[in-house]
């Protein structure tokens, strides 16, 4: 679990970092969806001081989409910005599709979505480059993404869902491609991992006060998720390739403190292993997580 009080000017330094960062790799940051970003975060930055704080800090709900999404971009600028920009072909490639879409997420349609679905391919990519904890990502993958780890290739399929109904149909897309990727190659994969953004669907309680309520709140509402819902993707591994280990789950909020009307960024990722996989299998996707989890932390 991340979980960040931010202000107007800490997110607009970062993003500007971000843009400057991604314009030097070749991304067109002035138009699209980016600069209206940057106008959202420019107009919170200059709103004037008010008697009442809470008041001050209100933000459109298309504001509070457009600091979300920028501060994902800004994920990605920090973990890959000490990269040499010749090693990071497949991330550029994916900013630049990354960059298009409508602006406000409530907008995004199926047809629409392609923008976005990049997006997370290049987050999913951020989170794994963990090199300090062994987990190197593997920018050669034929797939969305892919990693390496105690000298296993890992291949990942990346699917965002928009609706609980497509659950069970994304997950079997995922598998049928991880099985071409482990099947094929080159470049060899010894195993597989489905991972899936909820954001859209796991709604968040928007009058959480503290760092800490939100932290319990997310993590309960993604624990419940899996509890509830997992005999479904469960169910299609059992069809599936015995070499896929699992779901790697995100969801994200930005939530308004009513104490002091301070928004709170919170993003809790969560490693589901398939069942009866095996010690090994198993051993592997929790040692996966603890280093995922420590390579976030020191960043």
């Amino acid at each position: 679990m991340t979980v960040r009080r931010i202000s107007a000017s800490t997110i607009a330094a970062d993003f500007s970092a971000a843009l400057y960062w991604m314009a030097g790799l070749g991304i067109n940051c002035e138009t699209g969806r980016l600069s209206k970003y940057s106008e959202s975060i420019a107009r919170w930055s200059s709103m004037q001081a008010n008697d009442d704080d809470f008041v001050r800090h209100t933000l459109s709900t298309g504001d509070r989409s457009a600091i979300l999404e920028a501060a994902q971009f800004t994920d990605v600028y920090l973990a890959f910005k000490s990269t040499p920009a010749q090693d990071l072909k497949a991330i550029i490639g994916k900013l630049k599709k990354a960059v298009s879409g409508p602006p406000d997420a409530q907008d995004e349609s199926e047809n629409s979505s392609t923008a976005r679905n990049f997006l997370f391919e290049a987050v999913l990519a951020a989170k794994t480059h963990c090199p300090n904890q062994g987990v190197h990502v593997t920018f050669d993958s034929p797939g969305d993404s892919g990693l390496v780890f105690h000298s296993r290739r890992i291949a990942i399929e990346c699917k965002r869902l928009r609706s609980l109904n497509k659950l069970d149909t994304r997950v079997r897309d995922a598998c049928n491609q991880l099985s071409k990727a482990i099947n094929g190659g080159p470049p060899h994969f010894d195993y597989g991992m489905v991972a899936v953004e909820l954001s859209r669907i796991l709604a968040m309680n928007q009058s959480l006060r503290s760092e800490e309520s939100v932290a319990k709140h997310s993590a309960a509402a993604l624990d419940e998720f899996i509890a509830t819902h997992s005999n479904t993707w469960q169910k299609v591994y059992r069809e599936k390739d015995s070499r896929i280990l699992g779901t790697i789950f995100r969801v994200s909020c930005f939530i308004q403190s009513e104490t002091d009307g301070l928004w709170i960024l919170a993003t809790e990722w969560a490693l589901n292993p398939r069942n009866h996989s095996g010690c090994n299998k198993t051993r592997i996707m929790k040692r996966l997580a603890m280093a995922l989890d420590q390579g976030a932390n020191s960043r």
